[in-house]
């Protein structure tokens, strides 16, 4: 006989796992609801209450189930009650979804919401009902309230705790797979932040090649070529452009002085920093040089802070001697920017960075 009996006829916690609570081929205790149409609940069942004899199979035979701790079944004797055998009995447990009301499983199976029967309800003279209903208590002492309250909550604390620690494995092995994620996807980010800075610098080259290979075309010469140092190029460059930009009314008024220097990463910067051309940085040194880059709006010049607070304090290397920050472009993307140490009328050209570097 097949006896299905949902999660809410075993346990009154619907967060309870029945897995939690028995295994494959445990013996359990039930309380019989209803014969015939048999409904049956683990609710409220205690280890320790006595059971109804055990049927046996054949008249006069053993009881079929031996369970623990109970009296040995009697046999019948020849002016007992005929009771249909018992065969083929397997007991399952349907699992019903969590929160399910017991009423609502109750109107599931077409059968009325489990209640406790009293002893009129079953019959064991009834033929075709088999009485294995729970025995009223004899006494009220027998369970005490405390214990089985103590019991109750024990039981409800076991089924909360491996729920949650079901939820913690769920989650550790879903951060797990997080984690592996993020560093496949910051491996492949470096491989292409390489693989750009690469392309970068094939295409700088290339585009230096040009450039010599117009000038060889034209019978022109830069700098660099005419030059055995690049300093001394650069500062040829610069020469040229303080030529241009400053008229030859003011030249006497706006010398180009002769005791600026440059920093170990200028020239550096200078060759790996693409976008600005070499003259346009000449021009705006011979601005800051001459003083001009002070008063000059597209110029934007100021001291470079240590953060990016208007509070923070200026970077400065030594007493008095503050990094400034010139604009070499304006209103273009990653624009480009020359820093340069300057303590009083001494100036030493720091690097060419970008407009979100903010390195000295």
């Amino acid at each position: 006989m097949r006896v299905e009996i949902g999660v809410h006829g075993i346990t009154g916690n619907p967060l309870d796992d029945p897995r939690d609570l028995m295994t494959v081929g445990e013996v359990v205790v039930a309380h019989v609801v209803r014969a015939g149409r048999w409904l049956l609940s683990l609710v409220d069942v205690d280890d320790d209450e006595p059971v109804r004899e055990v049927p046996s199979l054949l008249p006069g035979g053993p009881a079929w189930l031996a369970v623990e701790d109970s009296a040995p079944a009697a046999r019948p004797g020849p002016d007992a009650p005929w009771s249909p055998p018992q065969v083929d009995v397997e007991p399952v447990v349907a699992l019903e979804p969590a929160g399910t009301p017991p009423r609502a499983i109750a109107e599931a199976a077409d059968v009325p919401t489990p209640v406790r029967p009293s002893p009129l309800d079953l019959d064991p003279g009834r033929r075709g009902a088999v009485d294995v209903t729970r025995p009223p208590s004899t006494s009220p002492d027998d369970e005490p309230v405390a214990t089985s309250s103590a019991r109750k909550d024990l039981h409800l604390e076991r089924a909360a705790r491996a729920h949650a620690q079901r939820q913690v494995d769920a989650l550790r092995q879903e951060m797990a797979q997080l984690v592996s994620r993020l560093q496949r996807l910051e491996h492949e980010r470096d491989r292409a932040v390489g693989e750009v800075e690469r392309k970068r610098t094939e295409t700088r080259d290339l585009r230096k090649k040009l450039q010599r290979s117009r000038s060889v075309a034209r019978g022109e010469a830069s700098s660099e070529e005419r030059f055995i140092d690049a300093e001394s190029a650069f500062r040829h460059d610069v020469y040229l452009a303080w030529v241009e930009a400053i008229p030859a009314a003011e030249k006497a008024q706006r010398p180009l002085p002769d005791d600026w220097t440059l920093g170990p990463d200028f020239l550096p910067s200078l060759a790996s920093v693409d976008g600005v051309a070499r003259s346009k940085v000449a021009e705006v040194v011979v601005h800051v040089l001459t003083g001009l880059a002070d008063s000059l709006p597209g110029r934007d010049m100021h001291r470079l802070r240590m953060g990016p607070g208007g509070d923070d304090p200026w970077v400065e290397r030594h007493p008095g001697e503050y990094c400034w920050r010139v604009a070499l472009q304006q209103h273009t993307p990653s624009a480009r920017r020359l820093h340069f140490w300057r303590r009083g009328t001494q100036v030493q050209l720091s690097r060419v960075a970008l407009h979100d570097e903010m390195r000295p």
